[in-house]
């Protein structure tokens, strides 16, 4: 049997951390906002550390909703969207800031890295959807999506995923050596992402979902490097929406790419501040369901309540 600090300690680990998928079943508690979060709309999750964003954010990737729905949560699990989750890595960004390199070929390099992040996880949905495809379905056509990247002798999802990430290593090198060496060649910005989405939405896998790309640590970008996403946000379509985590004061510009154009609220995106979400009570129900599941396993812990 696990001891007392074990099994407390794995119930209260940190909010932020790594979860195994299954925990969304058994420990997730949705929080106040969590309805605005699941609409269609782009939403700016705004909050402090500890304060669940990037729980909330990983809760809408395509397993974790599945894992909630087993579980029996009804509140969240409509099944109208199937999500995909990135964190934006600070040390791999900040190379992008290379002053070798013009500010114009800076923004298509870093639109080009977006792309084909987010499209390995789109592998990865795609994968995950077809262990469910009936038999007949029509299977994805990879050949459209690898042309966006110009990648050659792509025959499965399997092999789209090494061509990406080799493309992805190439351009990593390329960029930190201040653009020196062969330059890759950049797909347009979200035009790779638009085109796997209808792809899977041509195919009949999405049914009427939305895919939802979820990306967290928005604050790690320059303001170069965030317009250029903002452009991503603004312009952004059904069936693809964007879900986006950011620490207070982390919006360095509403700029898009476009310097007239600008990102507004609620013109083009849903914000939901937590501080304005009711987040004391949130944690107080936070604290309440891990003791529950304590005192399932056995631990004596006093009832709250």
């Amino acid at each position: 049997m696990n001891s007392i600090p074990q099994v407390l300690g794995d119930l209260f680990a940190d909010y932020r951390a790594e979860w195994p998928q299954p925990y969304f079943g058994s420990l997730f508690v949705p929080p106040p906002y969590f309805a605005k979060l699941e609409t269609a709309r782009p939403c700016l999750l705004i909050g402090g550390r500890g304060t669940g964003k990037t729980t909330a954010l990983k809760s809408l990737r395509f397993d974790a909703t599945q894992t909630r729905s087993r579980s029996g949560e009804s509140a969240s699990t409509r099944s109208d969207y199937l999500g995909v989750y990135v964190r934006i890595n600070k040390n791999r960004v900040r190379a992008f800031n290379a002053r070798e390199i013009s500010a114009d070929l800076r923004g298509r390099a870093f639109a080009h890295y977006i792309n084909i992040i987010i499209t390995q996880e789109l592998c990865r949905l795609a994968a995950w959807l077809e262990s469910d495809c009936p038999p007949g379905s029509r299977a994805l056509n990879l050949d459209a999506i690898a042309t966006s990247f110009s990648l050659a002798n792509v025959s499965d999802l399997r092999s789209l995923q090494h061509a990406l990430d080799k493309a992805l290593s190439l351009l990593e090198l390329w960029i930190n050596n201040g653009g020196r060496g062969a330059q890759p060649l950049f797909s347009m910005a979200e035009a790779p992402l638009r085109v796997f989405v209808e792809e899977l939405q041509d195919t009949g896998s999405l049914g009427t979902k939305h895919v939802f790309c979820c990306v967290d640590e928005y604050e790690n970008l320059s303001e170069e490097q965030q317009a250029v996403f903002n452009t991503y946000l603004k312009h952004s379509e059904p069936p693809l929406s964007y879900k986006i985590g950011i620490r207070r004061d982390g919006l360095h510009t509403r700029q898009t790419i476009d310097r007239g154009d600008q990102i507004a609220t609620p013109d083009d995106y849903v914000e939901i501040d937590i501080a304005n979400e009711g987040f004391d009570d949130f944690a107080f129900s936070v604290i309440d369901h891990r003791l529950a599941q304590a005192r399932k396993l056995g631990i004596d812990v006093a009832d709250p309540n």
